[in-house]
């Protein structure tokens, strides 16, 4: 799967085809910061609300979008207009057919 100008291996299921457009569904504390580039997506944090026992990152990715990011049990917090690396677990991904109405 191409997520901007980063390939992220999933497995085939669902009958996708190549170039074709999908929705990646996570959960929040599936995505992970990383100082590692290679396989990491850019980003750059726009909101941070600690929640107690997380902290909660609203991250502003390459193409405008923004995703959520929850961090269990931060030592410290990272600041707004950061610029970070997320890290998308493949086990934990679930891929739909994009809507070409919302496209």
């Amino acid at each position: 799967m191409r997520l901007g100008e980063k390939i992220i291996p999933v497995p085939r299921k669902n009958g996708f085809r190549v170039g074709e457009k999908i929705l990646i569904v996570t959960r929040p504390e599936m995505i992970r910061f990383s100082d590692e580039e290679e396989a990491a997506l850019p980003g750059v944090i726009r909101e941070v609300s600690f929640l107690g026992s997380l902290a909660r990152y609203w991250v502003e990715m390459k193409g405008g979008e923004r995703v959520q990011v929850d961090e269990p049990n931060p030592r410290g917090f990272r600041e707004m207009g950061t610029a970070v690396r997320l890290v998308l677990d493949p086990e934990a991904l679930h891929l739909q057919k994009a809507d070409p109405a919302k496209e």
